[in-house]
C-alpha cells in the first residue's frame, strides 16, 4: 500500500468512527432526554454541535501534521491546545449567558469532551501504531 492509499485509509477510518460516535452520543442524548430529562441539559444539542465542529477542526489540523511526519507532534499538540482553549471559552461564555441547570450543563459538556477527546486519541494511537509497524520493517 503506498503513502496516498494509507492516508486515504486513515481519513476514511476517521470519518467512519466520527459518524459512529456522533450517532451514538446523539442517540444516548435523545433516549435520556425522554427517559430521564433531568440528566440532559436544555443546551445538549448545542454542546453536541460544538464538539462535532471542534472534532473536525482538530482532525484537519492533525492531518496537516501527517504530511510532515517530523512536525506531526507539533500539529497534534496544537490541535489539542485549540480544542482546549475553544472549549474553555465556550463553557465560560455559556455559563455566563445561558440559563437553566448549570450543573447538568457542565456535566453534559465534560462527558462529551471526554468522549470526543478519547475518540481522537484512540484514532491517533491506532494510526501511529500502524505507522510504527510499517517503519520497523
Amino acid at each position: 500500500m503506498n503513502r496516498k492509499e494509507e492516508n486515504s485509509s486513515i481519513v476514511s477510518n476517521f470519518w467512519f468512527g466520527y459518524t459512529i460516535i456522533l450517532i451514538l452520543t446523539s442517540a444516548v442524548g435523545l433516549i435520556l432526554s425522554h427517559i430521564k430529562p433531568e440528566f440532559i441539559s436544555d443546551y445538549f444539542w448545542m454542546i453536541q454541535g460544538f464538539f462535532g465542529v471542534i472534532s473536525i477542526l482538530s482532525h484537519l489540523i492533525s492531518n496537516l501534521g501527517l504530511k510532515s511526519r517530523d512536525e506531526f507532534h507539533t500539529f497534534y499538540l496544537g490541535s489539542m491546545a485549540v480544542r482546549f482553549i475553544l472549549s474553555l471559552f465556550f463553557i465560560l461564555l455559556s455559563l455566563v449567558y445561558l440559563s437553566g441547570n448549570k450543573i447538568t450543563y457542565v456535566a453534559n459538556f465534560f462527558i462529551l469532551y471526554i468522549i470526543y477527546a478519547s475518540f481522537e486519541i484512540y484514532h491517533l494511537l491506532r494510526n501511529l501504531r500502524a505507522d510504527s509497524k510499517r517503519n520497523d520493517y
